[in-house]
């Protein structure tokens, strides 16, 4: 058991510092940090790098916003010709601290810097490195490094980078350089923090060796690499664990704390509406319980609109976001689908199984001419219904859409080719092998739900009259999938209009 003392000093403040190559990783931290509780006691502050793009800074922003009592976010100056370690992470420190330290923009309290592959372990993480912090009396708290000779070079011992520092680290850092290019600022330090630091009981540290970064598994194997770790290997006092490079932790922890995940059905709704969508929607009503909860989105962040478009189509991830908004763990599903498809009495059940193995899938729809019951045997509904290429249903686990955020393209729902895409992320996920575009065709067991659970009543495709295919949605949805697909080496599924 951890015992802590109480304090009544200021709460400590969060700093997450996200350059380019970390942003996954950082979406899955606070996404983490939100499953475990927040911690709403305590104000955190962003540093990113100026090469990140608006969108993520502002899903990053949402979820730190929903994570802590308070959340900001703090650019450094300008793109450096390089940000590679050290100078990009010392930059990003000498950012952070000069905004805690020097600024008016909230009282000066101790901070603590969590890089994104630091990983908390437990509800109440941060108020426990806290409390061991204000209990130990010192400026610095972290992990206490023995330094190393390397060659002829002396690495003085130093306080590891992922610590708690005093609000007022600026003066106390005033003569260290921390524009250097070649050392790091929690080295370079080490001759000033070690001895007033406190070495924290609460954080695990362990860096590993070049090459071998702590990975975990879920169990020991024979013959496996020395940097394997399992959750039996983490300090029952620990409440923190650096380093964690690539991702395996927090789906183990996630595992260890999973509980019935809840389905956010989120649609697309807009004006005028027809009977065709009414009876669609009529479909949805039976749906509604604790375990499923349809949100109808009629008013968009951004639309087609903006760029000239007569319609006022939707952004994808502004409706998922907004279905992953209302999720309350990061297990929980976010169902999309359109406003125009009737969805079958016994469709949640049929996604948590077929979810239990994979965390993504889609379903094709079935066209039909008129409204059958909706609580018919699916097998009979796909003897009287058609067969589409289109997919209309895509649901996600809400830990998996962090994950893959930066995979899914900015592009307008009522357009094709963003369902195509999503498809292919969801077999490439599930380990589907991807051949050509004929493949999407025919479904596959891992990644689509069988027929019959979605269907589609028959009508115009004014989408696809001649008129809207000049539409700027439409050219806009062209640009970003041929970009997408030249990314990710597959410019055998890209279709010219």
């Amino acid at each position: 058991m951890r015992h802590c003392c109480i304090s009544n000093d200021p709460p400590i403040l969060c700093v997450i510092p996200y350059a380019l190559p970390d942003v996954q990783q950082a979406l899955e931290l606070l996404a983490w940090i939100i499953e475990l509780g927040g911690c709403k006691r305590h104000d955190c502050l962003l540093i990113v790098s100026a090469k990140v793009e608006d969108p993520t800074r502002n899903l990053m922003l949402d979820l730190a916003t929903r994570a802590f009592a308070r959340a900001f976010q703090l650019s450094t100056p300008g793109n450096l010709p390089d940000e590679r370690w050290p100078i990009g992470p010392n930059w990003m420190f000498q950012t952070a601290m000069n905004w805690v330290c020097l600024t008016a923009s909230r009282p000066a309290t101790p901070f603590w810097w969590n890089e994104p592959d630091c990983i908390p372990l437990c509800e109440g993480w941060l108020d426990f490195i806290e409390q061991e912090y204000y209990c130990a009396g010192k400026p610095f708290m972290g992990a206490v490094v023995k330094g190393v000779t390397v060659g002829i070079v002396a690495i003085p011992d130093s306080v590891n980078g992922c610590a708690v520092y005093p609000p007022d680290t600026a003066r106390r850092f005033a003569k260290i350089p921390l524009n250097a290019t070649t050392e790091a600022w929690d080295i370079l330090a080490g001759p000033l923090t070690v001895p007033e630091a406190h070495n924290a009981k609460c954080y695990q540290y362990f860096w590993g060796e070049p090459g071998l970064a702590p990975t975990f598994r879920e169990r020991h194997e024979k013959g496996e690499p020395k940097n394997v770790f399992t959750l039996e290997q983490l300090r029952h006092d620990s409440v923190v664990f650096h380093r964690n490079k690539d991702s395996t932790l927090i789906p183990l922890l996630r595992a260890r704390r999973e509980g019935e995940a809840k389905i956010v059905h989120v649609v697309e709704c807009h004006e005028p509406m027809d009977d065709r969508t009414r009876r669609a929607m009529a479909s949805w009503e039976p749906l509604q319980s604790d375990d499923w909860r349809t949100i109808g989105v009629w008013k968009y962040p951004r639309n087609s609109k903006s760029i000239g478009d007569e319609r006022a189509l939707p952004m994808l991830r502004d409706l998922l976001q907004i279905g992953m908004g209302a999720c309350t763990k990061d297990n929980d599903i976010v169902c999309l689908t359109n406003g125009d498809n009737l969805l079958h009495v016994t469709l949640p059940d049929m996604l948590a199984a077929a979810m239990k193995d994979v965390p993504a899938i889609c379903s094709f729809r079935l066209n039909v001419t008129s409204i059958p019951r909706m609580n018919t045997d699916p097998k009979a509904l796909m003897r009287i219904g058609k067969p589409d290429f289109g997919r209309d249903l895509f649901a996600f686990r809400r830990w998996w859409l962090v994950k893959n955020w930066e995979l899914i393209p900015d592009m307008f729902l009522g357009e094709w080719e963003w369902d195509i895409i999503m498809a292919l992320l969801i077999r490439r996920s599930n380990g589907v092998p991807i051949g050509d575009k004929s493949a999407l065709n025919c479904g596959d067991s891992r990644s689509e739900l069988p027929l019959g659970y979605v269907l589609h009543e028959v009508h115009e495709r004014k989408w696809m009259s001649q008129a809207a295919l000049t539409m700027p949605a439409k050219w806009h949805n062209q640009r970003a999938a041929k970009e997408w697909y030249k990314a990710q080496g597959m410019e055998r599924f890209y279709t010219l209009i």
